[in-house]
């Protein structure tokens, strides 16, 4: 309900990009007491459980959630902020598509409990409409958002506890005034809260906020929406030259009916019933093949949206259907009635002959018609063959590491094992999987950082004596968290420096410190250490310096380049790996290298997991080839669509000028036969025909130019390694629909040099 005033708010600095700076539970409490910006706001935060065989995916979310978007539970009601408090925080709302799945929607299921593994139970209170799953058609459950004493120390605004912050702004209330606002708010508290040294800070690099409304499809859908109202305006050209041309023949037979006392409107009715009766048939056809397409539509659909709900056909889309069907026919009808009723044509009817050519002004909106059609096309084309150049270059790029025989899952510990006893697990995990047949390599990484994904978690580094940037202040990184089997295992080479474990963290086991060593890959040493022996640098995590030169770590080693976040973002941020020497991890991601099918690996390794320890469950098991392919998804999807609008709109184009002209030869036999009677070459009349197919295409390439030039600026945001104003593209474009516009000229000029003077002069 309004969801126009929803947005989702994040802040950041200049190093930060917006989409990766949340907001902390300080910052939600200050901003719920101000009711004049917003209606409603709520935090929240991704979990997963183990339920069952599963690890399933939820929410935790303070209860005004529910208020912001608006919804109502289907049954049950919606956990209380009294809930969100420790102890009383066992409740929990289960999704509309968790209740149909696992509950076969049992409205009974009310105050049952559902226990996930190692965990309390929690009572189900009632469950969220389907419509909360549009954000992310994975999550299963939603739990209260607990309230923790520690992250409300005010020192702690700006760097603990960050989550996802969504807010519903009151009536009036614009975006402009809402970031003003909250910057006037975030000033008070550094001047009356924070130290002297948060303080300055805070003003050198003050926060920047950034609202955005919660559309993960808009740009996209606005993409392929332009190209699909493209192939429709070029099909409606072709659907007004047909009548045109049908109106034309039948000018004759239409003023003879007029002239034997038929009425105006009883013709123009009976036009009208035909052209009704066609758009009919065709929306019928059009809803056949929809239905029958709705696979395709939503395999492509889940692909620009892997979370995102399927497509159904609704009553909703039937009835836009039938509208624009109703429209489309009555805007299509009216032309020839138009044509018809202007009594100088139905008077020219009466006296000409049914073989008389056309007039005109007819012949002349056919040709504007048709010079559309080119122009139309030939943005399109475009339009595609820059995103076809775009996806090429893509897949061009090495992703630096090889991901083809990886298989990779979650393994949780934390709830099992403490810190000193998931150490020893995690290297009888090892143990065991190695034992596997075809099993070569494996390494971990934490499951926070994730292995390959758009959003990777980033850090603040200090470099001792400062950046290659000229500065002493900290610079921004990927942080990776792996262990020493991990760059043998995804192939990464290791181009300076070995593998030592150089010094302990500030993180310890009792009194057992963590072996640490820093890797940094050759985007870090090129950009951060330049100029400088890169092994051998200190640096530290985080941008508070050490008490004491022990707080320094050095870097060990340099990485070749590895681009977990697509090949889109082989220019991204500069990654830093921190390998650990039996560390403990409360979860991890798996990497198995097998010279076996990754797939087949699955049922071994999970019963290898169940002989260490019954409990483990090898959770959300994929290949690293299908991570990294899903990246690029979205750029494939756009790409053969278009490619589809594009095939559909130079078929129509080709046939409207094919008809056109065949129609105009049709219509013009009298006139070839007199020129061919009275000497005219049959080349002649076959280069004249080719000449008017060749005008007509060389003005809508013209138009074509001009409108690409225009339009594909909005384009660049989504072309990769090539400009919009790429000429091989533009020539090639030029080649190809001039080829085809020649080709489908051919066709008639070879009819028109074929007719015969003697029968096209019978008449006379």
């Amino acid at each position: 309900e309004d969801s126009d005033r929803v947005v989702q708010i994040f802040q950041g600095d200049d190093l930060f990009p917006a989409e990766g700076g949340m907001i902390s539970w300080n910052q939600y409490v200050d901003y719920r007491e101000h009711p004049h910006l917003f209606e409603a706001v709520a935090i929240s935060d991704p979990n997963s459980k183990i339920f069952g065989p599963e690890d399933v995916e939820g929410r935790k979310v303070t209860p005004d959630y529910f208020e912001v978007m608006k919804v109502r539970p289907v049954i049950g009601r919606f956990f209380t902020q009294e809930e969100s408090q420790p102890g009383s925080d066992r409740v929990l709302v289960l999704s509309q598509n968790a209740w149909e799945k696992y509950f076969f929607s049992d409205p009974k299921i009310l105050g049952e409990e559902i226990r996930f593994l190692n965990e309390a139970s929690y009572t189900i209170i009632g469950v969220a409409p389907s419509s909360l799953e549009i954000f992310d058609s994975e999550v299963r459950y939603f739990i209260p958002w607990i309230i923790n004493k520690f992250w409300l120390d005010p020192q702690r605004r700006l760097g603990w506890a960050k989550s996802d912050f969504w807010a519903r702004l009151s009536p009036g209330v614009t975006h402009q005034t809402v970031i003003t606002e909250l910057n006037l708010i975030e000033r008070s508290w550094a001047e009356e809260v924070a130290n002297a040294e948060n303080r300055r800070d805070f003003e050198e690099s003050p926060l920047k906020f950034f609202l955005n409304r919660p559309h993960p499809l808009k740009n996209r859908l606005i993409l392929l929406q332009a190209g699909a109202l493209l192939v429709l305006l070029v099909g409606c050209a072709n659907i007004v030259n047909l009548i045109l041309s049908r109106t034309n023949s039948r000018i004759h037979e239409l003023s003879t009916r007029y002239a034997l006392g038929a009425r105006k409107t009883v013709l123009a009715r009976a036009m009208l019933m035909e052209t009704f009766i066609l758009a009919t048939c065709g929306a019928v056809v059009a809803m056949l093949l929809t239905w029958g397409a709705l696979g395709i539509i939503n395999r492509y659909l889940l692909v620009l949206f892997p979370k995102g709900q399927p497509v159904v056909l609704t009553e909703t889309v039937f009835f836009w259907t039938l509208l624009i069907m109703i429209t489309v026919a009555i805007v299509m009808g009216l032309l020839p009635i138009i044509l018809f009723w202007k009594t100088r044509v139905i008077q020219k009817g009466i006296n000409s002959d049914k073989n008389a050519s056309a007039s005109r002004s007819s012949r002349s909106l056919s040709s504007g018609l048709v010079i559309c059609q080119v122009a139309i096309t030939f943005t399109l084309l475009v339009s595609t063959g820059l995103l076809i150049r775009s996806f090429y270059n893509v897949l061009a790029v090495d992703p630096g590491f090889e991901a083809a025989q990886i298989l990779k899952g979650k393994v949780l510990l934390g709830r099992f094992y403490r810190e000193k006893e998931s150490v020893a697990a995690i290297t009888r995990i090892k143990d065991a999987i190695r034992e596997i047949a075809g099993v070569e390599q494996v390494g971990l990484i934490s499951s926070v950082t994730d292995t390959v994904g758009e959003h990777p978690r980033t850090g603040m580094v200090t470099i001792r004596g400062g950046s290659s940037l000229g500065d002493t202040e900290p610079v921004l990184a990927v942080i990776r968290f792996v262990d020493e089997e991990f760059f043998a295992t995804m192939d990464i080479e290791l181009i300076q420096g070995q593998f030592l474990y150089s010094g302990d963290e500030a993180y310890r086991i009792g009194k057992t410190g963590i072996k640490t060593s820093y890797i940094v890959d050759e985007t870090f040493a090129n950009q951060y250490l330049k100029d400088r022996i890169v092994v051998g640098s200190q640096i530290l995590r985080g941008s508070d310096p050490p008490t004491s030169d022990d707080g320094w770590l050095t870097v060990e080693g340099v990485a070749s380049r590895a681009n977990f976040e697509g090949l889109e973002r082989r220019d991204g941020l500069p990654v830093l790996y921190v390998c650990r020497d039996r560390a403990p991890w409360s979860e991890c991601n798996l990497l198995i290298r097998t010279n076996r099918s990754p797939v087949g690996l699955i049922p071994e390794v999970r019963n290898k997991l169940k002989e260490v320890d019954a409990r483990l469950f090898f959770s959300n098991p994929t290949t690293l080839d299908v991570e990294l392919n899903k990246l690029h998804y979205d750029r494939q999807g756009i790409t053969l669509l278009t490619i589809v609008f594009a095939a559909l709109t130079l078929v129509i184009s080709a046939i409207g000028i094919y008809g056109v002209l065949s129609y105009d030869v049709e219509q013009r036999q009298r006139e070839m036969g007199i020129r061919s009677a009275i000497g005219a070459s049959r080349s002649k009349i076959l280069f004249m025909v080719l000449g008017q197919g060749l005008w007509k295409t060389l003005i809508g390439l013209g138009l074509g130019l001009i409108g690409s030039l225009y339009l594909n600026r909005y384009l660049e945001r989504r072309l990769f390694d090539v400009t919009a104003l790429d000429p091989w593209t533009y020539a090639i474009v030029f080649i190809v629909l001039l080829s085809v516009a020649l080709a489908a000229s051919y066709l008639p000029a070879r009819r028109a040099v074929r007719v015969n003077p003697v029968e096209a002069l019978r008449a006379e």
